[in-house]
């Protein structure tokens, strides 16, 4: 299957007039494919984020009748010059907009040789505009950040969607579709001390690096304030000594109760187990590290919207009986206020740390028989929910390059399933796999109910059928 590149899928979310007559063949595309799909809903999904924080942002001009950012942003980018190599940030084009400024102006374009009465007047009417008018400064405050593919850079702006500043990076493109698959974030603002002004917070590796080596977190004038490596650790797993560099995935930041400053969290992989899951105050110190064994590549935190507490949601894959059995797709629900101390996660024993206190819930998700039938390894989850909803909906989507498959799994907020839907393509996948003879169970709603009612609950010791939160036993 031949996918829609991004650059179309945007022009179709915005309602662009270059794809007007391709309107009906993307939207049969996006019917059969989950993949583009869910790109789409995610381009989607930024623009509406994008949209809200235009319009809680006082405007120069009024953006109701564009799409969200299409205009302002155009506008503001094209005063700047491309990235300059040196690094140098580039400079706004010199617009008059004061009455002072428009004087000089006039004054620089018409030279007054008339007498010296003439340039007395001017030189007056300048410094009492001087006096009464003042040219408003830019808003040097970040307020969000753009990974811009062309320009191969993360870009930071202000509220007024002008850019500030820049860091060029040649891994933008591959870090950008990272995100977008994932529904994760490599780069974060946030005022994380509390001072008024806010800082970027990101694990975007180092321009000449693939990998994360280190967290750094950069002012709002782009000063370096902090970088966190992730360090070179040893840590034992039952009768196994592991002893590798780790580099950093994805960043949280929010608020901690209890706390006056903002926490850090940053998972931390080195291409296989074990994994964890970093928790920094904004001055670098670590206050603790969740411990896994399986790689949790999907981080996230979930705000319900409506009051309730905040929760860090963990997807990935649970690898502690391997190689005796294949590993399996698991969501870790955790308090971020008790990620503290080096702790291990309950259901992958073996560290020789006591267990977390911060899990709340540990979810085992099924793997089809679609699934076996094409001997695929199970894929990681990701988190669909955004903010308000009050549901968690999880996304399981797999493929062998030819044949699509995606579920996706609606829980409350109490972790009870309470819906289990398909994507498109599965009923196509399921009818080529029965006439071939490798599977024998009928589509229907029975099917997605058997899945719904395979989900099972680690409770600390034992894995249950019925929702079940984890119990912290002692070892």
């Amino acid at each position: 299957m031949k996918h829609i590149d991004e650059h179309t899928l945007e022009l179709y979310v915005l309602g662009g007039k270059e794809v007007r007559g391709k309107r009906k063949r993307i939207e049969a595309h996006l019917e059969r494919c989950e993949g583009c799909r869910r790109l789409a809903r995610s381009i989607s999904d930024f623009y509406i984020r994008a949209e809200e924080n235009l319009k809680a942002s006082p405007q120069s001009a009024s953006t109701e009748s564009v799409k969200a950012l299409v205009r302002p942003r155009k506008d503001a980018i094209s005063k700047y010059e491309p990235i300059d190599p040196t690094g140098r940030l580039p400079v706004i084009a010199s617009v008059p907009r004061t009455l002072s400024q428009h004087i000089i102006s006039y004054v620089r374009q018409n030279p007054i040789t008339s007498g010296v009465g003439s340039v007395v007047l001017v030189a007056g009417l300048v410094i009492l505009a001087a006096l009464t008018t003042r040219t408003p400064a830019m808003d040097a405050n970040p307020s969000y950040t753009l990974m811009n593919t062309s320009r191969m850079a993360l870009e930071v702006y202000n509220k007024e969607d002008q850019l500030l500043w820049q860091l060029p990076n040649a891994n933008i493109p591959n870090v950008s579709l990272e995100e977008k698959s994932m529904r994760v974030h490599r780069t974060l603002v946030a005022d994380i001390n509390r001072d008024g002004l806010n800082e970027v917070v990101t694990t975007l590796p180092e321009p000449n690096e693939q990998f994360s080596f280190a967290l750094r977190i950069f002012d709002y004038q782009k000063k370096l304030m902090l970088e966190e490596p992730a360090g070179a650790l040893q840590v034992r797993f039952r009768s196994n000594r592991y002893a590798s560099s780790y580099y950093f995935e994805n960043v949280l930041v929010d608020s901690v109760p209890g706390s006056r400053m903002m926490s850090i969290f940053a998972g931390a992989d080195n291409g296989r187990s074990p994994w964890f899951l970093l928790h920094l105050d904004p001055e670098g110190h670590v206050l603790g590290r969740y411990w896994h064994f399986g790689q949790m590549p999907g981080q996230y935190l979930y705000d319900p919207g409506n009051g309730g507490p905040k929760r860090v949601i963990l997807t990935g894959s649970n690898q502690v009986d391997e190689p005796d059995a294949a590993s399996f797709r698991v969501v870790a629900v955790l308090d971020p206020a008790k990620i503290l101390g080096d702790r291990e996660a309950s259901a992958t024993r073996g560290f020789g740390m006591d267990v977390s206190a911060a899990e709340l819930f540990y979810v085992g998700f099924p793997q089809s028989d679609m699934e076996r039938a094409l001997r695929l390894p199970p894929q990681y989850p990701y988190l669909l929910s955004s903010r308000g909803e009050n549901q968690i909906r999880i996304a399981l989507n797999n493929s062998d390059g030819k044949k699509d498959l995606g579920f996706e799994y609606i829980f409350s907020m109490d972790m009870r399933v309470v819906q289990v839907k398909y994507a498109s393509g599965d009923e196509r996948v399921h009818a080529s796999l029965r006439k071939e003879g490798r599977i024998t169970s009928t589509f229907d709603d029975r099917y997605l109910e058997n899945l719904k009612r395979s989900v099972r609950y680690w409770d600390g010791k034992d894995w249950q059928k019925e929702p079940t939160p984890v119990k912290h036993h002692s070892p």
